[in-house]
């Protein structure tokens, strides 16, 4: 009987019914003469044939061969043996990093032999993409830092230095939903976080930030009972990153906000202060431990900003446009940018003052009164 090469089904995992991929190998495959023009012993043109089952249905696996009718028996011999040596997902590493599972993703690819070579030219260029904005364990891996990579494509926080085109960011985008969804058939994540992705539709999506009057509203109109609204809060309040908001601790929240956790290093262990109408609402709330947002997740808070943006006077809002209005609000208040940038928590000025403050025409039309009276 021919050894199964891919995954069995399993009933359950993480809670809910799974299907995995699976793949057999029916025999021991055939090669095929492409040049019927020349006997067999001439003929330097042979396709490679593999019987296989792929998830329940019988499908035929190819690749092309350029050499002798020996070589090419080698090399089928090779190919069916490459089919059936997929490791078992029980014996994969479920703490691997995210650049480790591109380039497992990338090896698995090449070894299909169905993609032409200048697809596998294109994963290299998002391989290094994971390796510059993904460096972390892959299970560590959230919608919103993956947002945040498109973003940082389309500023020119790339590997070559030079913005990426909106078709860029679209492949990008398409290469991420297959890497992360390999990953969850693998069981090496148990969900997949591209699933509350939106795909790019090109343009800036950094270009929203609420008015400071509207955020004052969202502020005052939030139920401080809940979790995903106590993370609300602290972006809005304190300009934290949406994976901050969510891990941030009580015994970490006094007047200040002391982040320890955070995807830069640039990031952790800074302090924000707290303004005193936020925290005297949170008080009431108060843990000697825990999150402060009660353990919710990163995907609930971003959902919950999205369905309530309208209502709390910020249409249009998301979490990082939250994290860009607290910046802007600074810049317009003229804080130094050296502050903005300890508060923000990056590792250089330039990227608050061109990525995360924004100008509307009353702020061009203030300046110019103010040059020319």
């Amino acid at each position: 009987m021919a050894d199964c090469a891919g995954f069995s089904k399993s009933p359950t995992e993480y809670g809910r019914q799974v299907q995995f991929y699976t793949m057999e190998v029916l025999g021991a495959g055939s090669v095929v003469q492409r040049d019927k023009s020349k006997p067999r012993g001439r003929c330097r043109k042979w396709e490679l044939s593999v019987r296989v089952v792929e998830n329940g249905r019988k499908t035929t696996r190819t690749h092309p061969f350029e050499g002798t009718y020996t070589n090419a028996c080698k090399a089928k011999e090779d190919f069916v043996a490459e089919l059936r040596a997929m490791p078992d997902p029980d014996k994969m590493d479920k703490g691997m990093t995210t650049p480790q599972w591109a380039r497992e993703w990338h090896r698995r690819r090449v070894r299909s032999r169905t993609l032409a070579e200048s697809t596998l030219r294109g994963d290299r260029q998002k391989i290094n993409v994971v390796d510059m904005h993904l460096d972390c364990p892959i299970a560590d891996v959230t919608a919103d830092m993956i947002v945040d990579v498109y973003w940082e494509m389309a500023e020119g926080n790339t590997p070559s230095g030079r913005k990426w085109a909106d078709s860029s960011i679209e492949d990008l985008h398409k290469a991420f939903v297959g890497m992360f969804g390999m990953a969850v058939k693998r069981h090496v994540i148990a969900s997949n976080p591209m699933d509350d992705v939106p795909a790019p539709k090109g343009g800036d999506p950094r270009e929203w930030a609420a008015p400071p009057q509207n955020v004052d509203y969202l502020l005052e109109y939030l139920d401080y009972s809940s979790g995903v609204q106590r993370a609300v809060a602290l972006q809005a309040a304190c300009g934290l990153r949406l994976s901050e908001s969510v891990s941030i601790e009580w015994p970490d929240l006094t007047d200040v906000a002391f982040v320890r956790k955070s995807k830069t290093d640039a990031g952790k262990n800074r302090v924000v202060p707290m303004p005193e109408r936020v925290l005297a609402r949170l008080e009431p709330h108060r843990r000697t431990t825990g999150a402060v947002s009660g353990g919710v997740r990163a995907d609930s808070v971003r959902r919950w900003v999205t369905r309530h943006a309208v209502e709390m006077f910020v249409p249009g809002a998301t979490p990082h446009g939250l994290r860009h209005s607290f910046c802007t609000r600074l810049a317009k208040a003229k804080v130094h940018p050296r502050v903005m940038m300890e508060l923000m928590g990056h590792a250089s000025m330039d990227v608050c003052m061109r990525i995360y403050t924004h100008v509307n025409n009353d702020d061009k039309i203030a300046a110019i009164r103010d040059a020319f009276g």
